[in-house]
């Protein structure tokens, strides 16, 4: 039995989304990230959610741009929540545009924060 530790899980125009979050003091690197990258790819119609304190390290958007072709996975900053928050913005549409951007332009990481 392998066990796994997944943050969130949700569902986003019909497909489901998991959903990872790093509070670490330093961008997340490929060390933190391969993980979830790991768990998308062993379920054949999961796409990504990644939520990060601090930034993300060249290599992983890198890595990111590179599996847009295989999966739709988008990146976030806490800080573009905190911002939705305080706009008392809609998520749901927060979250599909964030996808379409990664679906369609190839963008991981379309930061929102108006």
């Amino acid at each position: 039995m392998v066990l796994e530790q997944i943050d969130g899980v949700i569902e986003l125009n019909g497909q489901i989304h998991l959903v990872e979050m790093k509070w670490l003091n330093s961008p997340v690197g490929m060390a933190e990230f391969t993980p979830h990258l790991y768990r998308l790819f062993s379920r054949t119609d999961a796409h990504g959610i990644f939520i990060a304190t601090n930034g993300y390290t060249d290599a992983v958007m890198t890595e990111c741009r590179n599996i847009l072709n295989k999966k739709t996975m988008f990146l976030c900053s806490l800080h573009e929540f905190v911002m939705l928050l305080q706009r008392q913005g809609d998520l749901v549409e927060f979250l599909k545009r964030k996808s379409a951007a990664a679906s369609i332009d190839k963008n991981p990481f379309l930061e929102i924060l108006f």
